[in-house]
Formats: structure tokens, sequence, C-alpha cells
């Protein structure tokens, strides 16, 4: 009888720390997608384009790279015959087309303690309608980098993604052989 009762408690122990295990992750689940819509919602939308981009030229400490997109293909500017690869421009697009920023700069200072008076990277972009961008990045900060659009009159943090996107130096951008034959033994 004593086993039968000692079985009964340890299985309505488990039973308990199982609910507790079952409750915990749901609100585990619960808090983190709360966090998630708390910084989606923080997100300061900085560029506003409706449709797609029909070129893109931006700077790096590498040079200048000027694309061009016809019929949904970017290319070099001037140069259709080389293939890019096409993941690299379609990312710096999406990343044009979305940048948002985790906060603005009240009263900011002088734009060049923040690196934008000569900004390490600019880009420049412009929509299917004529719309144009000008994106000015400048030194790195705790979370992403200072960064300004077209006049400058409001300066930014975030847009590391967008830096990440544009580090590449031409030749890089160009699509690689993936034909490789199999030589003869």
């Amino acid at each position: 009888m004593k086993e039968k009762k000692r079985l009964a408690v340890l299985t309505g122990i488990l039973l308990v720390l199982l609910a507790l295990l079952i409750g915990l992750r749901f609100f585990n689940k619960k808090e983190e997608a709360k966090k998630e819509q708390e910084e989606q919602e923080s997100q300061i939308e900085v560029t506003d384009f409706d449709g797609e981009l029909k070129s893109i030229t931006y700077k790096n400490e590498s040079g200048k790279v000027q694309l061009r997109k016809k019929k949904e293909q970017w290319y070099f500017a001037g140069d259709t015959k080389t293939q890019l690869d096409q993941s690299y421009p379609d990312t710096m697009e999406s990343e044009i087309l979305e940048l948002t920023a985790e906060r603005e700069l009240e009263d900011p200072d002088e734009l060049k303690y923040y690196g934008l008076e000569e900004p390490a990277y600019t880009v420049r972009a412009v929509d299917e309608d004529g719309t144009e961008i000008m994106i000015y990045i400048g030194n790195s900060s705790d979370s992403g980098y200072y960064f300004t659009v077209d006049e400058k009159e409001k300066v930014y943090v975030g847009g590391s993604t967008l830096v990440s996107s544009i580090q590449y130096e031409k030749d890089q951008l160009i699509k690689k052989d993936t034909d490789d034959s199999e030589s003869e033994e």
C-alpha cells in the first residue's frame, strides 16, 4: 500500500513538473514575440520607396560601383555583358528599400563628429519613378553606424546591414563559373 502511495505521489509530482515546463515554454514564446514586436515598432523607417530600384551607386574604401537594373537583372552601368551574382545587388536593393534606424539623434552635433562630413560610405539609389535618395554613412557606433540621408538634416543610428551589403569590390560581384568540368584521367 505504501508503495502505491509513493508511486501516486511521484506521478503527481511528475505531472506538476510537466505542467510547469509547458507553462514556462508558453510564457517564453509569448515574451519573445512581445519583445520582437516592440523592436519592430521602435524602428524608424528612413526610406520610403514604393517600387523597385533601377540604379544603385555606392562608394566604399575600395572605390565606386555603379549598378543598373534592366529586365529584373542587375548589371554594371554601361556593361550588360558581365554577369553579376544577383544575390549581392538584390540584397543591397532590399536593404535600401527597407532602411530603418534604431534611433534618431536629438539635436546632433556637427556632422564631422559622426564621420558624416566626409562619409566612409555613400549610396545613391534611384527607383523606377526617378525618386533619388543619397545615404551617407559615417563612424560606427554601439548599435550600428551613424548615417544621414539627402540634405543631412537628421542623423540616425543603425544601418549596419546596409553597410555589410556594400562592402564588396566590383570584382566580387561578378558571377563565378560553377561549370567546372572534371578533367579526364
